[in-house]
């Protein structure tokens, strides 16, 4: 049920929130409450949160990914691609040695997106 779902994100947030407002947990209930909203299309409601993370951590990937794809999915595509730019050349999380570091996913990713309009 969607409902008792959202409940418990906003249990979840208000609770790390009193913890400690910048905590790693904090942002990582976060951005699955993103992910969450996302899936329902309720862009205002993920915009909002999305928002609260990049205050905490203006560099977080996963809140600058979904801020990108509400950009897209809003036909802003010029903002979108300003955003993917930043995280395709993310040097954050970049652990020393590493042939396959964590974050060459989004970096990927955000890559693929940019050349889906290279053309355009």
């Amino acid at each position: 049920d969607t409902k008792k779902a959202d409940e418990k994100f906003g249990d979840a947030i208000k609770i790390s929130e009193e913890r400690s407002a910048t905590g790693e947990m904090t942002i990582k209930i976060y951005n699955s409450y993103i992910n969450f909203l996302h899936k329902l299309k309720k862009v205002n409601e993920e915009k909002t949160v999305i928002d609260s993370v990049l205050k905490i951590d203006p560099n977080n990937e996963t809140a600058m990914w979904y801020l990108a794809l509400l950009y897209e999915e809003r036909s802003n595509i010029d903002a979108a691609k300003e955003i993917w730019r930043k995280i395709a050349i993310s040097e954050r999380h970049k652990p020393d040695g590493s042939q396959f570091p964590e974050y060459s996913l989004w970096r990927i990713s955000a890559k693929e997106k940019l050349m889906k309009y290279v053309d355009q």
